[in-house]
């Protein structure tokens, strides 16, 4: 595409998917940091996290962030946090 065919919403557009691009990231390295935090959770259950985050990206990273706001809010335990997780992968 030759530079005079670049116009204003093509910069528009380009801005956009710099920056979903960067916020998937963003958010992938927040979860998988929150993983690695964990303490309770088995090798292979984080291995298997890491799997379903690059394998079905966004439906993974909805589901933990799901179940991380439900921990948050207090509907459920920490102990239902660990096991929800765990099901996940199973």
């Amino acid at each position: 595409m030759p530079l005079a065919d670049f116009t204003l919403g093509d910069a528009l557009l380009t801005v956009v998917e710099i920056f979903l691009f960067v916020l998937y990231f963003w958010i992938l390295v927040t979860i998988i940091g929150d993983l690695f935090r964990d303490h309770q959770l088995s090798g292979w259950a984080k291995a298997g996290w890491i799997l379903v985050l690059f394998v079905v990206p966004f439906l993974g990273m909805l589901i933990y962030a799901k179940l991380s706001e439900l921990k948050d809010k207090g509907a459920i335990s920490d102990a239902e946090f660990e096991r929800a997780k765990a099901k996940l992968l199973a």
